[in-house]
């Protein structure tokens, strides 16, 4: 991908990382933050770059981020309700979203490819409102495409308390691609990686 394509890219970073122990915003390798390494994947192809935080983490995102926003010409997208998870994250990003269509991905996965998510994008059928991957089974819904119209189904959602984005998928007409559509990239399944653990970040030491 090396032209710029009318998509957003929305990266989700608002959760507490409990698991983690650290808020995974500021997680860094080697004094160079994951959420940066997640930025550089995206930038030579998103026609705009959003980063979802919530409210308690915009003074130190605009202080510890700053340099890597200008550089990337990131905006900065606050959750409208606090606590409601990643629906809320991707139900604000998609508010302000200046393209109808938005790949949503989380800010703990270094490894993205951007030649599965051309390849996600591609083999979608975008007459859907969500394109979405299955790999191992598994649907992959912090690496995958909304459009605008999933928009008012999250808020639906939301105001009926409902925090899966699973929920979703029942209200809007979705588009899973499988596995082996991706089969001939080399490694995709690194793309879908993230780091939940203290000791999953050995891999990207490991990587370097």
């Amino acid at each position: 991908m090396d032209r710029k394509m009318e998509i957003s890219a929305l990266v989700l970073a608002g959760g507490r990382g409990e698991r983690m122990g650290k808020e995974k915003l500021f997680l860094s390798v080697d004094s160079t933050l994951l959420v940066e390494r997640v930025l550089r994947a995206l930038h030579p192809f998103a026609g705009e770059i959003l980063l979802s935080v919530a409210l308690r983490q915009v003074p130190s995102a605009l202080g510890t981020l700053s340099d890597i926003m200008s550089a990337y010409g990131i905006r900065l997208v606050e959750d409208r309700v606090a606590g409601r998870g990643p629906l809320e994250g991707i139900a604000s990003g998609l508010a302000e979203a200046k393209f109808r269509w938005s790949f949503v991905c989380a800010c703990d996965m270094p490894f993205l490819s951007p030649d599965v998510i051309r390849t996600l994008w591609n083999r979608g059928d975008h007459r859907a409102s969500v394109i979405l991957p299955r790999i191992g089974g598994y649907l992959e819904p912090l690496h995958a495409f909304y459009s605008s119209e999933a928009l008012s189904a999250a808020r639906r959602l939301l105001d009926r308390g409902e925090r899966k984005i699973s929920a979703l998928y029942d209200e809007l007409a979705v588009s899973i691609v499988e596995e082996e559509t991706f089969a001939g990239l080399y490694g995709f399944r690194r793309s879908f990686y993230n780091v939940n653990l203290q000791k999953d970040l050995s891999v990207l030491c490991s990587s370097r």
